[in-house]
């Protein structure tokens, strides 16, 4: 009865971690739909696709108390601590061949979690980009208005000194 209600769990923990699979993907194609719009400077794409990541994000917090039930399930089946309890360990007690799709899986994650760093590194450090580049503009604009010197020429007229600005604020 225990070892048919432990493959009765795997398999169903093999469902949620192929759901797991397809959320990374997904994550992986929106990091790079997300890095596409901020250069593009597409405002309303970038407002679906965050509200698309919200809703999903929701969603997928399902999948991810499903994955927890599991796990705690098999770990009271075999009588293993919960918290130490890894897909390694479910493998080596399933032995072959019923490990073998525990592991390929176990493996496509590990891939996929290790683009997915990649990938949130690359946008990271992209967004810190465009903040810096948006901060120096707006303090040279800011320094421009602030550092505004007025010079009289040859006949009396004024005018403004912009020289120190990023941009000529005169019209």
């Amino acid at each position: 009865m225990t070892a048919d209600m432990i493959r009765q769990k795997t398999s169903q923990l093999l469902s949620v971690l192929d759901k797991d699979i397809e959320h990374i993907e997904q994550t992986l194609y929106r990091l790079d739909e997300l890095r596409s719009l901020v250069i593009k400077r597409d405002a309303k794409s970038l407002e679906v696709l965050l509200e698309n990541i919200q809703v999903d994000a929701d969603g997928y917090a399902q999948t991810e108390a499903q994955r927890h039930q599991l796990r705690c399930e098999i770990a009271e089946l075999l009588g293993r601590d919960v918290n130490r309890f890894r897909l390694g360990e479910l493998a080596e007690i399933l032995g072959e061949p019923s490990a073998t799709p525990l592991m390929k899986k176990r493996q496509t994650l590990r891939q996929l979690a290790e683009k997915l760093i990649t990938e949130h590194k690359a946008t990271a450090m992209l967004l810190a980009e465009c903040a810096r580049f948006n901060g120096e503009l707006l303090s040279r604009l800011i320094r421009a208005v602030s550092n505004n010197s007025v010079t009289y020429g040859r006949t009396g007229k004024t005018s403004k000194q912009n020289e120190a600005a990023f941009m000529n604020m005169e019209f």
